[in-house]
């Protein structure tokens, strides 16, 4: 027997508490983007709020018993146990999980988005006992979940070599990039970003980096092949890193020893945290993206630096093939001499950026929320059909 009402979608909107992670903006376009189309019941965890800015409510703010003592442990319990239960109790008929956080016993027929296997293929991101026993937690619950959506046919890969995940119970749904990736496209834009430049004292061509500085996101060798593109090819370009410093966590890099080093620290700006409108007009004024990673679920900062039309300089591992396409300069990120050679090729010819510029924002064109939302509501409409 299948259903022809639309689902209603129990959400669990846990991550409006941090909307400017890719997490936060998934769900966001997921809940803006269904409009009327479904009806979407949003929980969040009290022990987490939604960030204040935002203008988006949830349907209901759940308690825990460990708010007020620990929020790792109120986190699993909203996870586990309140989420679930609170689904079934409003009428849900299938409920979402955006991220990797299945719970091992859904009241409703459940799908989950894995966007990465960071856990699991990358051992530092488990250094700990809580974290080995929250990733074999989350891991189990995957078998209760009866489709599990992921962002690339690589993440596929690895759910069903790693956790002998049915081929049959994974869909793969590109995520989008927001419209206000785009290039500069008036005199008053052009000004602006200009002045954004000049503020940040950048003077001069440079490539530019927007992501983490965690290990895997590989920023070390990126580091190290500029200084060699400056010392042993000439270049005279900068290199403005985007992304929080960290200090004091092995897990995370920071580059202050290294430019000291390497006697480039005048030759690097780390602007820290920048917001979107700001990150857009370092894009757009970039001769190059470059994002040297060694694992990515999808990909999304080369995808918005595409959107710009701005030539991407990127790593070949793991899903980043499937979002550049043949748009962009791909290198293999364990060789250093690939990198440099791929910075010089790109610094030294106008034509080239030119033309990868051009089909980078063509290629990025593919790329929507709105198939992100529509792909994922198909979804929904197969676990309340029955299918």
């Amino acid at each position: 027997m299948t259903s022809t009402v639309p689902p209603r979608v129990a959400m669990n909107a846990l991550f409006l508490h941090y909307p400017f992670s890719g997490t936060g903006r998934y769900l966001i376009h997921l809940m803006e983007g269904v409009g009327l189309s479904r009806e979407v019941l949003s929980f969040g965890a009290a022990a987490f709020p939604p960030d204040r800015t935002l203008g988006v409510n949830v349907a209901r703010l759940l308690a825990t018993p460990f708010d007020s003592r620990s929020r790792r442990l109120a986190k699993v319990w909203f996870e586990q146990i309140a989420l679930p239960s609170a689904a079934r109790r409003a009428g849900g008929s299938v409920a979402h999980v955006p991220y990797f956080a299945a719970p091992l016993r859904p009241r409703l027929p459940t799908c989950v988005t894995v966007h990465d296997l960071v856990p699991l293929v990358r051992p530092e991101y488990r250094r700990t006992a809580s974290e080995r026993l929250y990733t074999a937690l989350v891991v189990r619950g995957l078998a209760s979940a009866e489709r599990i959506i992921t962002d690339s046919r690589a993440s596929a890969v690895d759910l069903r070599e790693r956790l002998r995940i049915p081929i049959d119970r994974i869909r793969v749904i590109p995520l989008g990039v927001d419209d206000r990736f785009r290039p500069l496209e008036t005199d008053e834009e052009r000004a602006w970003a200009d002045s954004v430049l000049e503020k940040r004292e950048i003077d001069r061509p440079y490539f530019l980096y927007v992501g983490g500085l965690d290990r895997r996101k590989n920023v070390d060798m990126l580091i190290r092949a500029f200084a060699r593109l400056r010392q042993q090819r000439g270049r005279d370009h900068l290199l403005v890193i985007v992304g929080a410093l960290r200090i004091g966590d092995s897990l995370f890099y920071h580059p202050g020893a290294d430019l000291d080093h390497l006697g480039i620290s005048a030759a690097v700006r780390l602007l820290g945290r920048v917001g979107d409108d700001e990150v857009r007009a370092l894009q757009a004024k970039a001769d190059a993206f470059v994002f040297p990673s060694l694992y990515e679920g999808f990909g999304l900062p080369p995808l918005e630096a595409m959107a710009c039309g701005t030539p991407v300089v990127c790593s070949s591992a793991s899903s980043l093939p499937e979002v550049v396409g043949t748009a962009g300069l791909l290198f293999d990120p364990k060789s250093e001499d690939a990198l440099v050679a791929a910075l010089d090729s790109i610094a030294g010819d106008a034509d080239l950026r030119g033309y990868l510029g051009r089909a980078a924002r063509e290629r990025a064109a593919d790329f929507t929320w709105e198939r992100t939302v529509r792909a994922t509501a198909a979804v929904w409409d197969e676990l309340a059909a029955g299918r």
